[in-house]
């Protein structure tokens, strides 16, 4: 199977061939992820799966049961003086702070 530069069309034999080539000449990585929110094609060194932050954002949830800290806690608590209920503390993004 060869394997052709996106950039020029120049073929080669085996994808670690390609990469070389690409990264020394057209000074780029190669992509070697798949964003899992947009699809976007992209490079990291590490197992990403999301191309940005923003698609981190929109296809990750924090909330309820999808937080990773939540094993059975409640979203509202109830003092147990007056019998107020109230939200439970949660960190949102951008580090703003909801009761």
């Amino acid at each position: 199977m060869r394997h052709t530069c996106p950039t020029c069309d120049e073929e080669f034999d085996t994808r670690r061939g390609l990469g070389v080539h690409h990264s020394h000449v057209h000074d780029e990585r190669l992509s070697n992820r798949e964003c899992a929110n947009c699809g976007d094609e992209f490079y990291c060194e590490y197992e990403k799966k999301y191309c940005s932050e923003t698609c981190h954002g929109e296809a990750v949830s924090y909330e309820g049961e999808s937080n990773p800290n939540f094993q059975d806690k409640k979203e509202v608590a109830e003092c147990s003086l007056c019998g107020t209920e109230f939200r439970i503390l949660r960190v949102l993004e951008g580090g703003f702070v909801l009761f």
